[in-house]
């Protein structure tokens, strides 16, 4: 038969607890023993000051000695080695130490027999509750040994009590020593328990940051995070190496750069309006183009800020992301590049075949059949040609990177009731009721022809996608010292993903390209384009089969008191 294998005993917290706060008492029964020796040497002093004699009487020097061997037996033999349960052994041995002291100078000092409360302490804390009647055992003979060697049992009930009371109330001192030890244990095993979980908790929480750590400098997106004061925290690599090709304006906070500049790269972005500066504002950013770096080592990433909250909805700090674009910003810009070149390559040919077709249209006569039938095909050409045209130019309008506008004091609530005129043949065309708004003369500084081209971009629109029946409205008024147009319409509607993607270049929605409505999806972008150049904002509202809000609003430097506009009509816009 083969070797057994040793049996492993698993305790739980508790059984841990005791055996490590008794180990104290086990494998160093000294600091037990030192009080009570301390003791007998102070009752020792004082009896010798009483009389001298006392203290040289055999059963107090036998006692002493006893004690003293006990003293440098527990401070001398390896205690962890030999096992707790000899540990018991000492306090015994006092129990005998005193018990011939008490018998020598109880006379002289009856104080000497409290002393048996320090082995009764020893036993009721080191030791279980069932040992305990070893301290009443031992009490009991210290105080029995005097009456043995004087051969008179105690007269009265004064001291028989004396001989009765002081065990039992050593034994329930020790039984509350014993209880109260055993609450220590339990307090010291949650305690463990719960540093054990902790330690457990602490050693997860090192290894998701590490991994955290590892996949934020792996990844070649920036990621920086900042405290709630505005402090960087952390960023990775990527971050690191982006803030470097800026070139930190202070070398003592890297995050405002010298070289930061906007969706042109050519308008520097001030150090207040770099993302870090908003980020501390308090401001959040969603998915804006910046170009970081001097001459060809640039760089176009695109960033937003999002706020950090703990969970219960407290900010407690920023992250800045951003992916690095460079490749789709260049690849745009060349595309954008492409479209207006060959934009104005075909404008040209387009300008010369609509100045011949009126050339030809000129020289045809009224009454002649043949020449009223090329007439009316002349006027397919110039309308297509006409369409195409209108279509290059948004096509021109869509590549500059920002619209120049040219502001001045105009009547708005003509150029609202012009691009009226313009859409009503068309909607009563589709059967759609226009609900205008009651003329008010409101005068601003403007860009006519733009903010005209606003309203006939989102009145077609409206009125495109309105079935037959439906109603489009149109509202214009000052809110504060804004200008807000509104045109709503109760049409086919959008869902929320083609809401989020509206304004986007060449963008249409899926109920517009599953209709028959021609389109290239630049209307709303250059809609949008030109609400901007005014530092203006659009909002839109849609639901699918409800309806659709467009929304307006321009700081167009409102002038209550402004002089009368020029009487020249504001330009009408078709």
């Amino acid at each position: 038969m083969g070797e057994q294998a040793p049996t492993v005993v698993r305790r739980g917290p508790l059984a841990r607890a005791q055996a490590a706060l008794r180990s104290m008492t086990f494998s160093k029964p000294l600091h037990a023993q030192l009080p009570f020796i301390l003791s007998l040497v102070v009752v020792g002093v004082v009896a010798g000051a009483g009389d001298l004699a006392a203290v040289a009487a055999p059963g107090f020097v036998a006692g002493t000695i006893v004690a003293a061997l006990v003293t440098i037996v527990a401070a001398v033999l390896p205690w962890d080695r030999i096992g707790s349960e000899w540990v018991a052994v000492l306090p015994m041995l006092d129990f005998a130490a005193l018990a011939l002291c008490n018998a020598a100078i109880g006379g002289e000092v009856p104080s000497t027999a409290f002393l048996i409360v320090f082995p009764v302490i020893w036993l009721a804390y080191a030791f279980a509750l069932h040992v305990l009647w070893l301290g009443a055992f031992g009490t009991a003979a210290v105080l029995a040994l005097p009456i043995i060697r004087s051969g008179e049992l105690p007269e009265g009930t004064t001291g028989w009590s004396h001989i009765v009371v002081l065990p039992v109330v050593m034994l329930l001192v020790a039984v509350a020593v014993n209880l109260l030890a055993q609450q220590l244990f339990r307090q010291h095993a949650r305690l463990e328990e719960m540093q054990a979980a902790l330690t457990g908790t602490l050693v997860d929480l090192r290894e998701r940051n590490s991994v955290i750590d590892g996949v934020l400098e792996a990844i070649d997106d920036t990621v920086v995070v900042l405290d709630a004061e505005g402090r960087i925290t952390q960023r990775n690599r990527a971050a690191r190496e982006l803030m470097a090709l800026a070139v930190p304006i202070d070398r003592e906070d890297p995050s405002l750069g010298r070289f930061v500049y906007e969706e042109d790269r050519t308008t520097v972005v001030p150090p207040e309006r770099q993302l870090v500066a908003r980020a501390r504002a308090g401001e959040v950013v969603a998915r804006e183009v910046y170009w970081v770096g001097d001459g060809g080592a640039q760089k176009a990433v695109l960033a937003s800020l999002s706020p950090l909250v703990d969970p219960d909805g407290r900010p407690f700090g920023t992250v800045m992301v951003s992916t690095d674009v460079t490749a789709l910003a260049l690849a745009v810009s060349e595309r954008e590049d492409f479209v207006a070149s060959v934009s104005h390559e075909l404008k040209t040919p387009l300008t010369s075949i609509l100045g011949y077709v009126e050339l030809i249209a000129d020289d045809l006569v009224e009454d002649d059949v043949d020449d009223r039938i090329t007439a009316a095909r002349l006027a397919i050409v110039e309308r297509n040609a006409q369409r195409l045209l209108g279509l290059i130019g948004d096509l021109l309008t869509a590549a500059q990177h920002r619209l120049a506008v040219n502001r001045n004091l105009v009547d708005v609530g003509e150029i609202v009731e012009n691009a009226l005129d313009v859409i009503r043949p068309h909607a009563q065309a589709n059967g759609v009721a226009l609900v205008e708004p009651d003329y008010q003369e409101l005068v601003a500084e403007v860009d006519a022809v733009r903010i005209g081209q606003v309203l006939d971009n989102l009145l077609s629109n409206a009125v495109k996608y309105t079935p037959e029946g439906g109603t489009v409205s149109t509202e214009i008024e000052v809110d504060g010292e804004h200008l807000r147009l509104c045109v709503s319409d109760d049409g086919v509607g959008m869902s929320a993903e083609d809401t989020a993607q509206l304004f986007t270049r060449f963008f249409r929605t899926s109920s517009a390209r599953a209709s028959t409505v021609a389109g290239v999806g630049l209307g709303l972008s250059i809609t949008r384009s030109i609400v901007d150049a005014h530092d203006g904002t659009i909002e839109v509202e849609s639901a699918v089969g409800v309806g659709t809000t467009m929304r307006v609003r321009l700081p167009l430097r409102v002038v209550p008191d402004a002089p009368e506009p020029p009487d020249a009509p504001a330009p009408r816009l078709g």
